[in-house]
């Protein structure tokens, strides 16, 4: 009897065993098949992954592609408005002085933006900081006209002129919170190639100056109608003048553009002849903006 119970009992352990061990199987290739599903998975979700960075990546690409186009449209539409529609840029350069805060009276008065190309030295005096500030926030744009203004110092040579500029700006982005992005040589580029090959020997000193300016997306402007205040001997009315016959001159068949690029400075008679320069410009249709990187551009030497 003890012998068939420890039979029976042994028989059922093996069933138990052979039942544990089919079980044990079973479960063991369900488990491999889940870990094989799994890293298939991972797999696929890196693929994924992959695929939808690479399609953000396009998509970034692509919308930088299309700020680019946007602000190009920009400037062609804003190229041909100026062909038909009389813009005055009124430009005052070698401040800020003490005649700025008089000039942004009546740009103020007027609601008019204009454009300050600014020198680095008189940045750096007294009070010039606030008159900066002020320029900014009342919506005017500025632009870097040299630190020293001294021809025969910049135009020797390309170091010169970036020492003297650099400093300039940074002047100017200490006081303005950025750095401009306009520039004007001083005496403009005509004079400028002058006096490279003057003081630097060469026309080679003016071309790598431009090339550089270039490279660092800074926009060179000069101005198409000289208001000559800044000699005492023009005297207000003809300050007045030559800047109403320039501007008319402009709207003639003649040109292209019908934009006016008014070159003034910082000096008691142009402060004098202001209002009336503005009065006469309205009279004749135009409308004031300040300089940009979409608006009408103009250099002496293109």
């Amino acid at each position: 009897m003890i012998r068939f119970i420890t039979l029976t009992i042994t028989a059922i352990a093996l069933v138990f065993t052979v039942i544990l061990s089919f079980l044990t199987y079973s479960v063991s290739n369900e488990i491999d098949k889940l870990e094989t599903g799994i890293n298939d998975a991972q797999i696929l979700n890196a693929s994924y992954y992959n695929d939808v960075l690479s399609i953000s990546n396009d998509i970034d690409q692509k919308r930088v592609e299309k700020n680019d186009l946007d602000k190009k449209l920009s400037k062609v539409r804003k190229d041909e408005l100026y062909k038909t529609q009389p813009t005055a840029f009124l430009t005052f350069d070698d401040g800020p002085s003490a005649k700025t805060n008089l000039i942004l009276d009546i740009l103020k008065e007027y609601d008019i933006k204009a454009t300050f190309f600014i020198i680095g030295m008189q940045a750096e005096k007294s009070g010039a900081d606030t008159i900066i500030k002020r320029i900014v926030e009342e919506g005017h744009t500025i632009g870097c006209h040299s630190y020293s203004h001294k021809y025969e110092d910049i135009y020797k040579s390309v170091d010169a002129f970036f020492a003297d500029f650099d400093k300039a700006n940074n002047i100017i982005e200490a006081a303005a919170g950025f750095k401009p992005h306009l520039f004007r040589f001083p005496s403009g580029t005509a004079t400028a190639l002058d006096f490279c090959r003057k003081y630097g020997g060469n026309r080679s000193v003016y071309d790598d100056i431009v090339a550089e300016l270039d490279k660092r997306g800074f926009i060179v402007n000069d101005w198409n109608i000289d208001t000559l205040d800044y000699s005492p001997k023009t005297g207000v009315r003809n300050i007045i003048d030559n800047a109403v016959e320039g501007a008319q001159k402009r709207l003639g068949t003649s040109y292209v553009y019908k934009s006016a690029l008014i070159l003034m400075h910082d000096g008691s008679d142009t402060v004098a002849a202001l209002p009336d320069i503005i009065k006469n410009l309205k009279l004749m249709g135009y409308n004031f903006e300040s300089l940009n990187e979409d608006s009408y551009s103009y250099k002496q030497i293109q």
